[in-house]
This record gives C-alpha cells, sequence and structure tokens, in this order.
C-alpha cells in the first residue's frame, strides 16, 4: 500500500495522520502504552508490514501540545466506538494513514461510529502522502484551524458510499497543501453533511483546485476549491 496512490478509498477518499501523547493504547495484540510520539514512532518501526508501513491500533485519545517525528510509514487504525483528538501537535511524518479498519471488532462493534479531531495541528512530510479514511455508519472528521503540507496527497474521507447519510466532515480555517510535480491532488468527501469554510488550498499548477464533495454541504470563503453542492443544500 503506497498513501501516495490511495487517495480515494472506497468510493470517498485520502489523507491522513495522527497521534500522540496522553493515551493508553493496544497496538497489533499487545497491551502496550503508546503515550509520546516517541513511543509511537518505535511501534510504527516495529509493526511494519511487507509493504514497510508500520500497523498500530489505537483506542482513541486526547492528545496535545507536542512536537515529534514519524519516520517510518505508517498505518494507524482506531477502533470503532472511539474518537483521537489532537489539538496543538506539530508532527513531521512519512506516509501517513488514519482509518477504521484495523484490529479485532465484533459485528455489533462494526456499527459504532469512530471519530478523528485535528485542532491547531501542524503536519508535514518531505516525500509523503496524509489520508483518513473513515467508514464505519456515523463516522466524523474534523479539522479546524490547523496546516497540513504533504507533496504526494492529503485526503479525508467519512462515510461509506451512498449508504451513510451521517457520515460527516468539517475542514475548517485550515490550510492545505500539495505542491510537487507528483502530487495526486487534495479530495476530502463525506457521503453526509460536509462543512467547507475559510479555507486556502494550495496544488502544484497555480490552475488546480481541490476537490470538496458532500451528500449535502456548506460552502463558503474558500481558496482554490471546487463547490461541490449550492451552499446550505
Amino acid at each position: 500500500m503506497q498513501t501516495k496512490k490511495a487517495l480515494i478509498v472506497g468510493g470517498v477518499l485520502a489523507v491522513g495522520i495522527l497521534v500522540l501523547a496522553g493515551g493508553v493504547y493496544a497496538f497489533q495484540e499487545s497491551k502496550q502504552e503508546i503515550r509520546s510520539l516517541t513511543q509511537l514512532n518505535k511501534a510504527c518501526h516495529e509493526t511494519k508490514d511487507q509493504d514497510g508501513f508500520g500497523n498500530v491500533t489505537l483506542s482513541g485519545g486526547n492528545f496535545h501540545d507536542e512536537t515529534g517525528k514519524l519516520t517510518n510509514p505508517c498505518k494507524i487504525h482506531i477502533l470503532p466506538g472511539t474518537t483521537l483528538q489532537l489539538k496543538s501537535i506539530q508532527l513531521e511524518s512519512a506516509d501517513l494513514l488514519i482509518d477504521d479498519q484495523g484490529g479485532k471488532t465484533k459485528t455489533d462493534e462494526k456499527h459504532k461510529p469512530s471519530h478523528v479531531i485535528l485542532s491547531g495541528v501542524n503536519f508535514s512530510g518531505q516525500n509523503a502522502g496524509f489520508l483518513i479514511n473513515l467508514s464505519l455508519t456515523g463516522s466524523s472528521i474534523v479539522i479546524q484551524d490547523s496546516m497540513l503540507n504533504y507533496p504526494h496527497s492529503v485526503g479525508a474521507g467519512s462515510g461509506e458510499g451512498d449508504a451513510d447519510a451521517t457520515a460527516t466532515i468539517s475542514i475548517l480555517r485550515s490550510e492545505i497543501r500539495s505542491k510537487s510535480e507528483s502530487s495526486e491532488g487534495i479530495t476530502m468527501v463525506s457521503t453526509g453533511h460536509a462543512i467547507f469554510m475559510d479555507n486556502k488550498f494550495e496544488l502544484y499548477e497555480p490552475d488546480d483546485i481541490a476537490l470538496l464533495l458532500g451528500g449535502t454541504c456548506e460552502f463558503r470563503n474558500n481558496t482554490n476549491a471546487s463547490n461541490s453542492c449550492p451552499e446550505g443544500q
């Protein structure tokens, strides 16, 4: 799996990262505690798959006020029914994927929504892509007052196909960049309601625009972005 090539996931979309200090998490089958970016970086190195990506499963968490690096490409799986919140984080990473596919879940747990909140964060990668992909019913993504800067791609998607009108995505007062010649763009999608307000998007070509989609939308004051549906529809 290459994050760069996985921008549109399940017909929805792309980008992702995340994670840090303060919670107790389990990765793979163990009960190892991950309380910092340093520990997360170590776990990503120790759990590599055949593609070289680390695989870490987290049971949510509320992390804030940390600076760190993830030097190995990593897939971070959050368990159904949990919320991962990152606030005031500065992170430099390799390819980074956050999704709700990981871990062993019971059938009834698969119907519990997962949530990712990025607030006041600054994430970047030198030769990398970023993807958040939450497919479970009722899932939500919030990115606010943040900077995401990944040359290969930036993506975020909530919901699965036409089946989940309750999924949501909110992108507010943020700057999102994917400016390399090889960029696969910026894509942010919800199969339910989407809010895009006061954002700036930057891509390699001046005429390129970010693809923003929702089942219903609120779209206001966005630079270099497509308006996928009438305001307030």
